[in-house]
């Protein structure tokens, strides 16, 4: 350890200057060193628009993170006092449901969210649920609830992480950098005729959490002022609302842009984790979405910028309130290789309570508007249903609502001898997005093929009418009469069934070693 000691032989006045569009940095170490935005997201394949964000905090068990707050500018959340990063290291913060009368992009009935029984993540453990009515003490909304923007392909939006004295302590921002429909030019956060309302000229300095009215509020030079978080919440003993939480604008260093494009479509989510692939609208359909990086080794913004950009990383299968490098999803079968005529099952699981198109039809959501979970089976299938698709729902859907998983079984019918092919498909719910195509690549579906051979049992064939002799009898094979020619001998033409196979030919005797090939022919 290196030590540095400081010597002042005369007093010294340290004046400090803050200029309204300079974020205060956090001041590293602190408690809250390995303390992050741990995965966010605002693209929702239910209920997207309205209560469907996913802000998740994780950190070191045990760190105490009561009276910390989130924000995008349009909503402000305060934590509990006394709340603490759980035993696993992640702590979730959503909207588990509330009834908004159909407002959200792709729910059909009367509740938005995250957990409701149409959401993306039905029936999901929320660590604080704000919108539970006990909670609002805690909760300042935006018009549209505790959501997170993506209008379209080029919106965005920002999310900070506080500290309890106000100080902002991480921070992350998606969009593209485009030209607003009123003229003005934006950095990021969010374009297009975007709600967001985070300051994104510099000039027009920060904005301060609770002041009502925040200019430049589209990024459009001031021509619409928006309402952001009119009061911020007490949020009972933290007394937050005495607090000056400041909003900078986003060219200041604290906020981080996540690299990969903005997208609508089924659910995703930005997240921390180490050699993640894929991006927004070119999906990896890989079953996890990374390696975890260890919550001692979480950067916040605040303290290394650049060390925390290059945590972030994406999934198309978001698993809120889980280790990021949780296992999405899981396909086996009873066997590969069979060794006479039989059945085979294959059996889904989809972990993390992701909500996954069920059984009744192949099509996905209440909509049926898309391609949904499907198997197609070989033709030698005798359970295969021909059709213009050629394909067919699962046999069995089940949902457990204690672990999070959905399982979906097929059987097939007795398969002949041979090589057969399923194809099986998994599909997100959602009666807004996917295709009309059984072989859309889409971030909604994820698709594997499986291939089994059926192969006949080993047996020997001496006399060559293809029926396995009586394995009593031995079978005399002369070289003189060899094949092609005398002195060769060709086994492999005495073998029926088996796979793979291996051939040795042995000296009695002991005095020539052994000859070992795989095409039964020795000279």
């Amino acid at each position: 350890m290196n030590v540095v000691k400081l010597a002042f032989t005369t007093p010294i006045t340290i004046i400090l200057l803050f200029y309204s569009h300079i974020a205060l940095m956090a001041q590293c170490p602190s408690p809250y060193d390995h303390v992050v935005l741990n995965e966010v997201s605002g693209d929702a394949g239910q209920s997207d628009g309205v209560d469907d964000a996913i802000v998740e905090i994780a950190g070191p068990t045990g760190t105490d993170i009561g009276c910390m707050v989130i924000s995008n500018s349009e909503w402000a959340i305060v934590i509990p006092e006394g709340t603490t990063i759980p035993s696993d290291g992640t702590y979730l913060i959503a909207c588990a449901s509330r009834t908004s009368s159909d407002r959200g992009v792709g729910i059909k009935g009367v509740n938005n969210g995250l957990a409701c029984d149409e959401c993306d993540f039905p029936g999901l453990p929320i660590d604080f649920d704000v919108c539970d009515p006990i909670n609002i003490v805690y909760c300042d909304f935006s018009a549209t609830g505790f959501t997170l923007d993506n209008q379209h392909s080029a919106d965005g939006d920002q999310v900070m992480l506080f500290r309890p004295n106000g100080t902002p302590h991480d921070a992350i921002y998606w969009g593209e950098s485009n030209s607003l429909t009123r003229g003005g030019a934006t950095t990021g956060g969010a374009s297009g005729d975007a709600d967001h309302v985070t300051v994104q000229d510099p000039t027009k300095g920060s904005y301060l959490l609770g002041s009502g009215v925040v200019s430049m509020g589209r990024g459009d030079g001031g021509i619409a002022d928006t309402s952001a978080v009119p009061v911020m919440p007490n949020g009972a003993g933290c007394m937050a609302s005495q607090i000056a939480y400041s909003m900078p604008n986003l060219t200041d260093p604290i906020w981080v842009k996540h690299p990969s494009a903005t997208f609508t479509g089924c659910n995703s989510s930005y997240l921390r984790i180490a050699n993640s692939s894929g991006a927004h609208g070119n999906p990896s359909h890989k079953s996890t979405a990374g390696d975890l990086i260890p919550y001692s080794n979480l950067i916040p913004s605040s303290c290394d910028p650049s060390g925390a950009l290059a945590q972030w990383g994406y999934t198309d299968h978001p698993n809120p309130g889980v280790s990021n490098d949780a296992i999405a999803w899981n396909l086996m079968v009873t066997d590969t290789v069979l060794c006479a005529p039989g059945s085979l099952t294959f059996t889904l699981e989809v972990f993390n309570w992701q909500h996954v198109s069920d059984n009744q039809d192949t099509l996905s959501g209440a909509c049926d508007e898309n391609i949904g979970s499907y198997v197609m089976a070989p033709i030698t299938d005798p359970k295969m249903i021909a059709g213009p698709l050629s394909i067919q729902s699962w046999e069995s859907y089940s949902v457990d609502p204690f672990s999070g998983i959905t399982t979906m079984t097929y059987t097939s019918g007795i398969l002949p001898i041979g090589k057969h092919c399923f194809t099986l498909q998994w599909d997100d719910y959602s009666n807004c997005c996917g295709s009309t195509s059984k072989t859309s690549n889409g971030e909604c579906y994820e698709r594997q093929q499986i291939c089994i051979e059926i192969i006949a049992p080993l047996a020997y064939d001496c006399d060559g009418d293809q029926i396995a002799d009586n394995p009593q009898t031995p079978c005399v094979i002369s070289c003189a009469d060899g094949d092609p020619h005398a002195g060769v001998i060709n086994a492999k033409q005495y073998i029926i069934g088996g796979s793979d196979l291996c051939f040795t030919l042995m000296d009695s005797a002991g005095v020539l070693p052994p000859k070992t090939n795989t095409t039964g022919v020795f000279f």
